[in-house]
């Protein structure tokens, strides 16, 4: 799902008003007991489905240009770039503090 900045992707579906749990879980990403933010936001994006969309869209890329679509190659060769764009997603969740790749929220 599309994310609050340009080339973030977030997963939907958290529950932000439940007293159940310290962090809600995320079903939608197939990991329920990753950690994420304690308090979910429209605001977060997510560094685990931002790989999966920069894998994929590899993917939909080759299959585009084996199929021989030129409708739809602008688009997903595009969407590939943009995806795959090193410097975009050292700006979004990389920290520098942390040596690490994150995802952003609310913790």
């Amino acid at each position: 799902q599309k994310g609050p900045r340009i080339g973030s992707f977030q997963w939907q579906g958290r529950d932000a008003t439940t007293q159940l749990q310290l962090n809600p879980q995320t079903l939608p990403s197939g990991l329920d007991d990753f950690p994420r933010a304690t308090h979910p936001t429209k605001d977060e994006y997510h560094v685990d489905i931002k790989c999966w969309m920069a894998m994929s869209s590899n993917v939909l890329l080759n299959l585009a240009i084996l199929a021989h679509d030129s409708d739809w190659l602008p688009t997903i060769t595009a969407d590939q770039q943009l995806f795959n764009n090193l410097t975009l997603l050292d700006q979004l969740h990389w920290s520098e503090q942390s040596h690490g790749y994150f995802d952003y929220g609310y913790h």
